[in-house]
């Protein structure tokens, strides 16, 4: 079954405030076991000036290439995420974040991000996203678009699905840089 669940500010404030607890429960030495992903949220773009996925559901942004991030020629993605728990699923990497500063997807695992807004990515608030993968030359499941890696400069997921090692713009100056990263897979609606 596939979940389409829309973030309105008041669905995001009651699963902030449920999260919030659960994280608390996580904290005081609670477990959480692994499963699948929980649910799903669309409304996620690419963006065409800087190559970064963006939550485009709100209307500011930042955008390392100047102004806001724009949405044009874009598929609306679906991410999967667990909540506010934590889980693990084969071929599936949780971890990823979004920034309340600069709507991007960033990976939160890593502690040095950098974002467009100045600073570090702030994923206060964020659902635990994750995202499929496969090797270079693996063909993207049905339904989703293969291409998408991890930036080691600025922790943002980017599309570099033409094949170069560098693309886009980064907030850490400069192009993305795919270095050691998976071929992440986006379904789209």
């Amino acid at each position: 079954m596939k979940w389409n669940i829309r973030m309105t500010r008041r669905r995001f404030g009651k699963a902030a405030l449920s999260g919030a607890v659960g994280a608390a429960a996580l904290a005081r030495g609670g477990s959480a076991a692994a499963a699948p992903p929980t649910g799903r949220q669309n409304g996620w773009r690419w963006c065409s000036k800087c190559q970064s996925l963006f939550y485009g559901e709100h209307i500011s942004s930042a955008c390392p290439a100047g102004g806001r991030h724009v949405n044009a020629g874009s598929y609306d993605y679906d991410l999967r995420h667990y909540g506010f728990g934590s889980g693990e699923a084969p071929r599936v990497q949780p971890g990823w974040r979004w920034c309340s500063k600069c709507q991007s997807l960033f990976y939160g695992e890593n502690t040095a991000s950098v974002c467009p807004s100045g600073g570090s990515h702030v994923n206060a608030n964020s659902y635990n996203y994750a995202l499929d993968f496969g090797g270079d030359g693996t063909a993207a499941p049905p339904g989703a678009q293969g291409g998408w890696r991890w930036c080691s400069k600025c922790q943002g997921l980017f599309y570099g699905g033409l094949g170069e090692p560098t693309g886009g713009v980064c907030p850490s100056g400069g192009p993305h840089v795919n270095a050691n990263s998976y071929n992440y897979f986006l379904f789209f609606l």
